[in-house]
């Protein structure tokens, strides 16, 4: 049996929007909202995922860049 635990490891660099509601505060490009309907561009990044004894271990993730809807 195999399982992928890295899927987005190839698609660095791939962006999407998503459109969510906020319950609680959030922070993107220094701006903060919250209770209202938004939309938020991610890009996929390599992020450090290491703790102790684990320097340079990468994982792709998404990652809030900025508010579409200015």
């Amino acid at each position: 049996m195999r399982k992928n635990l890295d899927p987005l490891k190839d698609e660095v660099g791939l962006q999407r929007t998503i459109e969510k509601f906020l319950w609680f505060p959030k922070v993107v490009s220094g701006e903060l909202r919250w209770l209202e309907n938004s939309k938020i561009r991610q890009e996929v990044i390599n992020v450090d995922v290491g703790g102790s004894m684990e320097y340079g271990n990468n994982r792709a993730t998404w990652v809030d860049i900025a508010w579409a809807n200015k």
